[in-house]
């Protein structure tokens, strides 16, 4: 069964780790002003140690204040490498990541999605997504690669 597992997961390679919130069609970018920067330091936070952590080998595992449930069961050690080892393949290893914008889904606006360049080895630049609930939990987790817009 792990085999299959492992097998399915470059087709989820573009939603990684996002299965627990589904932000799917209309988005509102908040204007750069109005980001709330206390949200926007916890998810670049969670952001920067779960990328950091798979890079060094030393998994950043979740816990119950920072990440809902699904979030916590999903982004298990064994998951977190093997998605890691498959992204280091196609962008290289991870360096950093900057803060691009935030942005509402219309149809479920308790969670703010935050945008981040993330910057790997290889040429051209990947996109880390992390969503937060209304609790400041992440609820949704994506590297993807790089757009300057989200399709609506």
């Amino acid at each position: 069964m792990k085999q299959i597992k492992i097998q399915l997961i470059p087709a989820l390679l573009v939603v990684f780790w996002g299965m627990h919130v589904h932000v799917i069609g209309q988005y509102s970018r908040i204007p750069e002003g109005r980001v709330d920067q206390e949200r926007l330091a916890i998810a670049e936070s969670i952001s920067t140690s779960i990328m950091e952590g798979v890079r060094s080998g030393n998994i950043y595992l979740l816990g119950p204040d920072e990440a809902t449930p699904a979030m916590m069961k999903g982004m298990n050690a064994e998951q977190q490498m093997t998605v890691y080892m498959q992204l280091k393949n196609e962008f290289g290893p991870y360096q950093s990541l900057s803060f691009y914008e935030a942005m509402i889904p219309d149809n479920q606006p308790e969670y703010t999605l935050y945008r981040f360049k993330g910057n790997f080895d290889k040429p051209g630049a990947a996109e880390i997504r992390a969503v937060l609930d209304q609790q400041g939990r992440l609820a949704g987790f994506w590297v993807l690669r790089w757009q300057d817009e989200i399709a609506n």
